[in-house]
């Protein structure tokens, strides 16, 4: 059953995948607690993870999620569109070459395309 009068939340804002490694001293957290005592708490484990660290309810937790996922998920899709536009023209050296410069290949590389929807 457990105490449902206190309750809290730590959320990274983050994209997290298996194979590359997060610095998660530069990763937002948002914290909320159900009074002072569970925020400030919280806050102070979070300090302990990030200097970027910011209050929010769900509703804005919520938007940041959305924008988050939008931003992530649209980006690596336009990275895989353009990868099949350059595919056709180009050989795989012209592609890889173009990607890594723009620091988008190796993302795309996972070729999972879902981002912070996975």
């Amino acid at each position: 059953e457990g105490n449902k009068e206190r309750y809290g939340v730590l959320y990274p804002l983050q994209t997290f995948s298996r194979d590359i490694p997060v610095d998660v001293c530069k990763v937002p957290f948002f914290v909320e607690g159900s009074d002072d005592f569970v925020a400030k708490s919280i806050y102070s484990l979070a300090s302990k993870l990030s200097a970027t660290i910011e209050y929010a309810d769900s509703l804005r937790r919520k938007k940041l999620h959305l924008a988050a996922v939008f931003a992530c998920n649209f980006a690596n899709q336009m990275w895989v569109e353009a990868d099949g536009i350059l595919r056709e023209r180009l050989p795989d050296a012209f592609t890889k070459g173009y990607f890594g410069e723009t620091g988008g290949y190796n993302a795309y590389e996972r070729d999972d395309g879902a981002g912070a929807a996975r």
